[in-house]
């Protein structure tokens, strides 16, 4: 056998999939071990011969590796512990990890967002869709993966506020390939604003001419890619993919770069999709949610396959109805109806602009889509 034998020939390979039921893990620790095959000069039958043969002079092999890697600490260790779980697979038991070997957070600020900054990055978004999804990370703290392949059966907008979402154990991609990364069902709640920007995208979504129906996905992508990298437009009247993960990426940086408040650590960014799940879970909390019920809600992994612990729709309503105002986007303000109206009718309800709703959302201390939905209901009443 050579090394430039391709990588998933090798029975070695079988059986560490076996131990990777998901094919969503075997794409990201595949490139791994390609660049070790690549370094030693060795394919991956060969890498566990040695590593039988002297499990000591695999792991010095392994370390070389590590040291050679011009990567930041965090990417070095996910490479090196991903090669000893191949070890492992093999029968292979290499020796301890060496104490230097650490994550270390070189180019991230492990600082929360405000609620201020996750309001600017929903003013400053270029659309509906855009503020919707932005909304929908923030007080949802689910994973970008979950978010960008729920369809429009998973989302039961006639429900009153707070709205259950159950993630079915199974969750498909596009490409048939389960994203529920602990392939357990689970539930999670979203509060008025995310229900409000959800209805205008999707009111704005039929009004396009979009056949919707319950297959629709959520967030739709306005473009598709094709073969050689080529990009081609989806007209709005047509259905759409979902959003790819990148492309949430883009829409998160575009509205922190527009606000001027984005900025950058090496690779990384200030604000990026992942930061909303530690900013979701720390406003829960000020709330006073207990941390298991929102590991439970963020579809973690709970201790004992979460045999003992149980939560009812009522008991998740009810959490988050109490943290609600720590995650929405103008907390602490209760307005009536006849206070908005006094306001819009200061800046004529027929031809209001964004920038009067703007305003009066300042003014009162509450979102903007809320402010919209109270106009269309003075709207409806006179």
């Amino acid at each position: 056998m050579h090394a430039s034998e391709p990588v998933r020939s090798q029975k070695s390979l079988e059986r560490w999939f076996a131990n990777l039921p998901n094919l969503g893990t075997r794409r990201v620790y595949l490139p791994a071990l390609k660049k070790f095959v690549e370094f030693t000069g060795r394919n991956p039958d060969e890498l566990v011969e040695l590593g039988k043969k002297n499990s000591e002079d695999a792991h010095h092999l392994l370390k070389m590796f590590y040291n050679s890697l011009t990567l930041a600490s965090t990417s070095k260790m996910r490479i090196y512990q991903t090669i000893r779980s191949f070890y492992r697979a093999n029968g292979v038991i290499l020796g301890k990890k060496p104490r230097t070997y650490r994550n270390v957070v070189e180019y991230e600020p492990r600082r929360l967002y405000s609620q201020d900054e996750v309001a600017w990055l929903v003013d400053s978004a270029d659309n509906t869709r855009d503020k919707a999804l932005i909304t929908f990370l923030a007080q949802t703290g689910q994973r970008v993966s979950v978010v960008v392949n729920l369809k429009m059966r998973h989302v039961a907008l006639d429900q009153p506020s707070p709205v259950i979402v159950d993630v079915p154990a199974v969750l498909r991609n596009k490409h048939g390939v389960n994203v529920n990364k602990a392939q357990v069902p689970y539930p999670f709640a979203f509060g008025e604003d995310t229900k409000i920007y959800l209805e205008l995208m999707i009111d704005e979504r039929r009004k396009r001419g979009e056949p919707l129906d319950s297959e629709s996905w959520l967030f739709r992508s306005n473009s598709k890619r094709l073969a050689e990298k080529k990009i081609r437009k989806i007209k709005l009247s047509e259905p759409g993919s979902p959003l790819s993960i990148s492309q949430v990426g883009n829409v998160i940086r575009n509205s922190a770069s527009k606000r001027g408040v984005q900025q950058k650590f090496g690779k990384r960014y200030l604000f990026h999709p992942h930061g909303f799940r530690r900013y979701w879970k720390h406003q829960m909390r000020m709330g006073r949610v207990s941390s298991d019920l929102l590991d439970y809600m963020m579809g973690h992994t709970l201790p004992f396959a979460g045999a003992y612990d149980r939560w009812t729709v009522e008991d998740i309503k009810n959490a988050y109805k109490r943290a609600e105002n720590y995650t929405s986007l103008r907390p602490k303000v209760a307005v009536s109806k006849e206070d908005v109206q006094t306001e819009v009718f200061k800046v004529l309800v027929g031809k209001i602009k964004q920038e009067d709703v703007d305003k009066i959302s300042e003014n009162l201390g509450i979102s903007p889509p809320q402010i919209r939905n109270l106009i269309r209901l003075i709207g409806e009443a006179q």
